[in-house]
């Protein structure tokens, strides 16, 4: 993996541009390339898209605990918070917010 250093190698792009600048050695001499950076969208080497804002891991971390808090539950239960809470039903695209209004739901019926 190469190592990029600081203002040798990259350098960002002006105040306010989503830009870097990579120092690439093109076969017969070391250039300025420049690359536009995109915080929001990661595209994988498979063409796979994938949104990795800064709450990805929090995203991640909630399909699990998502699974985790339904797994255990009677079926009439988990069909009625899923009723509640219908984006649960696919854990897949399940995000932080829906883990947070899952929790609200199962607390809901906790004092019900």
């Amino acid at each position: 993996m190469p190592v990029f250093y600081r203002d040798v190698m990259y350098r960002e792009g002006a105040e306010g541009k989503e830009e870097a600048y990579l120092k690439l050695y093109d076969g017969h001499d070391w250039k300025w390339f420049r690359v536009r950076l995109n915080h929001s969208l990661c595209i994988f080497q498979t063409g796979k898209r994938y949104n990795c804002d800064l709450s990805a891991s929090y995203n991640t971390g909630a399909r699990y605990f998502i699974r985790e808090l339904i797994k255990p539950l009677p079926a009439t239960e988990r069909s009625l918070l899923e009723a509640k809470v219908p984006s649960v039903k696919r854990r897949t695209s399940c995000i932080y917010a829906d883990l947070r209004e899952l929790h609200l739901q199962m607390e809901a019926l906790k004092t019900a």
